[in-house]
């Protein structure tokens, strides 16, 4: 790993980095700021699962299946396309690469910092839920506020890997550019169409983001959920151990 070039990254990305991470965090404030009895009663006709005045269970069904999956996807498409793809693409992975550092430090300064940043994203919202949550009701269990967020890191992580994935495999090829973000929308309207009716429900298994239930776990009662978050970490070491492998071999047109 190049800590300079882990730096360069970082230039070339905090502006980005923000804008989403300022948007993840609007969002939960807002739908915080409508955890109102009268907001509940509107909400309730739509979203039956939610009782009570627990706010992580509100939180889970309003916030976590839309807003802070659907926005992190379309930051690590940016992102992935931007480390790997478009250096390829544009031939300014030469000028890297004749600076001294080596294809497998690239890749691997890539990786550390692409899983990075989109960790510290879902850390920004942890943080955020831990200062807003807490002021709008006296439910908030921080344990379960945990349990949400990790489990959806996760699983961004692991769809994520998929992008970083082809990105790296099928470099300056337009298979690549199709694949790192058709696989991530697709597994987006998996679950999307899998919700709109019984008969379709199963199309939801098909994508990582319908293996698990928000609402359970803010609940407290999917106590196996932790075999999931295994689960997404065997899929995150081995999609970018195999792009690590196949980048470092691949014949570039650099």
């Amino acid at each position: 790993m190049s800590s300079p070039l882990f730096k360069n990254f970082i230039k070339q990305n905090w502006k980005m980095w923000t804008l989403f991470a300022a948007v993840l965090i609007l969002y939960l404030l807002v739908l915080v700021m409508t955890f109102t009895p009268e907001m509940l009663e509107v909400i309730r006709q739509f979203y039956p699962e939610i009782a009570g005045d627990d706010i992580v269970i509100y939180i889970s069904s309003m916030y976590m299946p839309s807003i802070a999956t659907m926005f992190p996807m379309i930051y690590f498409i940016l992102v992935a396309h931007k480390l790997v793809y478009k250096p390829v693409e544009n031939n300014s992975m030469s000028s890297y690469l004749s600076s001294g550092i080596s294809r497998k430090t690239y890749i691997v300064t890539a990786a550390v910092f692409f899983a990075g940043s989109i960790a510290a994203l879902y850390f920004v919202v942890f943080l955020g839920g831990c200062i807003f949550l807490p002021m709008y009701s006296k439910s908030f269990i921080v344990a379960r506020w945990l349990n949400l967020t990790i489990i959806c890191c996760a699983c961004a992580l692991a769809v994520a890997s998929v992008s970083f994935f082809f990105s790296s495999v099928f470099a300056a090829n337009k298979w690549g550019f199709t694949l790192m973000i058709a696989i991530p929308v697709l597994f987006m309207l998996l679950v999307m169409i899998g919700g709109t009716s019984a008969e379709l429900l199963f199309l939801t298994k098909l994508s990582p983001y319908g293996w698990f239930e928000y609402e359970k776990i803010a609940r407290g009662v999917f106590d196996t959920w932790w075999v999931y978050d295994i689960i997404f970490v065997g899929i995150i070491a081995a999609l970018f151990t195999a792009a690590l492998y196949i980048f470092k071999r691949k014949q570039l047109s650099i």
